[in-house]
């Protein structure tokens, strides 16, 4: 059995040398899918999820990637260039009280919390909503 502070035994330089070899072997995927050099899914925490989910095995990792990211570009058709949403963007949704913004309230990293009432939920009103625009 692996020990569960493993991440935590990794120093800084190791990490990096993963980083580099992750990196590395997925660039010709990189190149033809055309994912821009900012996207959020080659910054170094989220590559660092899937090297921790398949316990800093470099080979098991890039496929578990590989997959989601087929999986966002073919089936969710989710594109890497989706622009930054703007609170306007999501009034009908709020105002229908199927998503509440409570003031004040965060969680322990100091993110907002959204609370979602499925309930009060009207698909009419979510047709109308366009996220990726």
């Amino acid at each position: 059995m692996t020990d569960p502070n493993e991440f935590q035994k990794k120093s800084q330089s190791e990490i990096d040398i993963l980083l580099r070899e992750f990196l590395i072997i997925v660039s010709g995927y990189i190149s033809s899918n055309e994912i821009p050099a900012d996207s959020p899914v080659l910054s170094p925490s989220y590559i660092l999820r899937y090297l921790r989910a398949m316990k800093f095995d470099i080979k098991r990792a890039v496929i578990l990637w590989k997959r989601s990211l087929d999986f966002r570009l073919n089936v969710a058709k989710i594109p890497f260039n989706v622009p930054r949403l703007v609170l306007t963007d999501f009034m009908p949704v709020l105002l229908g009280g199927f998503i509440t913004i409570p003031r004040g309230m965060c969680d322990k990293n100091g993110r907002q919390i959204l609370i979602v009432r499925p309930r009060f939920m009207d698909p009419y009103k979510l047709e109308r909503v366009k996220l990726f625009q």
